[in-house]
């Protein structure tokens, strides 16, 4: 277990370098998921020790990947149209989701002070809104618009806490064969919409901008390759191996992170307010552990270390 907390802290680290990659691409943003999905389901397949995929879990695994996917085209769009820490914070309420998720569809109990800390949270996420900050101009030069931005964060953390649910349902205990199956199934899934799009006559956005070389692909690949597999063998691995209340709490390290490569990467200064909000988004996961969910975490890690 003590590994598995590990692994997600160093996801979630890892997995806040990614406004910075989307910002600093001149690619467009189809380009840029095909680069993400593909390279991620090749080193899936090649590293996983479980290539079956039985019949009972096929109806699973479109879910994921049309889940996936709508996830990468949401965050694409919020870390373009925000402030880094701002978009990030939008997806950190996700692990609160998480909670809403299992009430509903798992049949965990949601005590009373985690509603209090879900209401804290929502708070914290509407004071992002007053003072946000100024955000770094995407390369491809898309103007910031904070209401889409919201709209598509929102989208970004119901779609985080929707794999994060799925994912615990399948029960898949090999973090690559999780990667190699959601990054196929969303690839299947966007080669089947861009070709409707095309049997409409609809034009579909230019594979690589007019700004962009392939030499600029060819970076992204590699980013995603190496930050973007790695972040998600973390985060996979960890999902079956950690109670819903353990991995909401360690999650708030990706957070931390992301404010802290916008200002370094991308010099964005966050306001006063989004500084608050973010910290009371923070301070809604923590209330989770610190007001009676530490024991009951425990023992559900136990259980699921156990299984």
């Amino acid at each position: 277990m003590a590994f598995a907390g590990a692994a997600l802290v160093g996801a979630e680290s890892i997995l806040a370098l990614t406004p910075v990659a989307i910002k600093k691409t001149p690619l467009s943003p189809i380009s840029a998921i095909w680069s993400r999905i593909l390279s991620s389901a090749v080193l899936g397949y090649a590293l996983t020790g479980d290539r079956t995929l039985p019949r009972a879990e096929w109806s699973g695994a479109a879910a994921l990947g049309y889940t996936n996917l709508l996830h990468i085209a949401s965050s694409y769009e919020a870390f373009r149209a925000l402030p880094a820490g701002q978009a990030m914070s939008l997806l950190y309420t996700y692990p609160l989701w998480n909670l809403v998720f299992g009430a509903l569809f798992a049949g965990e109990r949601v005590a009373r002070h985690e509603f209090v800390a879900m209401a804290v949270a929502a708070i914290g996420s509407a004071l992002l809104n007053l003072d946000p900050g100024e955000a770094a101009p995407a390369a491809i030069g898309r103007r910031t618009s904070t209401s889409w931005g919201l709209l598509m964060g929102l989208i970004m953390a119901l779609t985080e806490s929707g794999m994060h649910t799925l994912l615990r349902g399948l029960g898949w205990r090999d973090p690559a064969k999780s990667v190699w199956v959601v990054s196929s199934s969303a690839s299947l899934w966007l080669a089947g919409l861009l070709g409707a799009q095309s049997l409409v006559g609809e034009v579909a956005v230019p594979a690589i901008s007019a700004a962009a070389t392939w030499g600029d692909a060819a970076w992204l690949t590699l980013f995603h390759s190496v930050t973007m597999f790695s972040g998600y063998w973390l985060r996979f691995y960890a999902v079956p191996r950690l109670s819903v209340v353990t991995y909401s709490i360690l999650s708030y390290a990706g957070l931390l992170a992301s404010y802290l490569f916008g200002m370094v990467f991308l010099g964005e200064r966050p306001g006063w307010w989004s500084v608050v909000g973010a910290l009371l988004i923070f301070g809604g996961g923590l209330a989770i552990q610190l007001m009676g969910g530490t024991t009951a975490a425990k023992a559900e890690d136990e259980a699921v270390a156990a299984a």
